[in-house]
C-alpha cells in the first residue's frame, strides 16, 4: 500500500489540505486498487486486474550476455569516480540494519561545475527483511532527500486498511500486464 500527497486543495474553511493518492497492490487477488482522497473529486476506486505473462528464466548464455552488457555499460559510464564505504550497523524503527554509503564524484567541468561535486547515497537495509529502512540522497544539484521508516510493525495488518473506503464506487479497469525482472 502506498499513500502519497499529489497536490493540495482548499478545504471548506479556506485552509489548504493535501490531496492523497492511494494505491494498493494485492498479490493474492492479483489486483491493484487506486483512489484519491479529496472532497473535490468523485469517490471512485479503480480496480485493475492483472495477469502475469509467461516468464521463463534466461538461459545461461542470455544471463552471461546480460552481465557482459552491464559491465560494458558500467565501464563506459561518465568519468565519475565512485567510492563505497561500509557504515556498520545500527537500529532503525526497531530493526537491525547495515549501512552502505556510495560517494560519486563528478569531475570539474562535467556538468558545468567549476569544482568537483560529490553525490552521496546512503542506504541502511535489513537483510532479514530484504528492506531498506533509511535512505539519504545528498546531491548538490537537487538537494538532500531522506526517506525513513519511523514505525514498523511485523504483525499481520488489519485487512480493512487495504480495502476501498466506504461510500466509494468501484470501477473495474482493463487488465495490466506485469513483468518479472530477471
Amino acid at each position: 500500500m502506498n499513500e502519497a500527497p499529489i497536490g493540495c486543495t482548499h478545504a471548506e474553511d479556506g485552509r489548504l489540505k493535501a490531496v492523497l493518492a492511494v494505491t494498493v497492490f494485492d498479490p493474492t487477488t492479483k489486483t491493484i486498487l487506486n483512489w484519491q482522497i479529496d472532497d473535490m473529486v468523485s469517490k471512485v476506486v479503480h480496480v485493475h486486474l492483472m495477469h502475469e505473462p509467461n516468464h521463463k528464466p534466461p538461459t545461461a548464455e542470455e544471463a552471461a550476455e546480460q552481465m557482459k552488457r552491464a559491465q560494458v555499460a558500467a565501464r563506459t559510464q561518465k568519468n565519475d569516480e565512485v567510492r563505497i564505504e561500509s557504515l556498520g550497523s545500527k537500529t532503525v524503527a526497531g530493526v537491525q540494519v547495515e549501512g552502505v554509503r556510495r560517494v560519486r564524484t563528478i569531475p570539474a567541468g562535467e556538468e558545468g561545475n567549476e569544482l568537483p561535486m560529490e553525490v552521496i547515497d546512503e542506504q541502511w537495509s535489513s537483510k532479514a527483511l530484504s528492506l531498506t529502512l533509511l535512505r539519504i540522497d545528498d546531491d548538490p544539484r537537487r538537494g538532500r532527500t531522506t526517506v525513513e521508516f519511523e514505525d514498523l510493525s511485523l504483525s499481520e495488518p488489519d485487512p480493512a486498511v487495504f480495502a476501498a473506503p466506504a461510500g466509494y464506487k468501484i470501477v473495474e479497469q482493463r487488465q495490466v500486464e506485469t513483468t518479472v525482472a530477471p
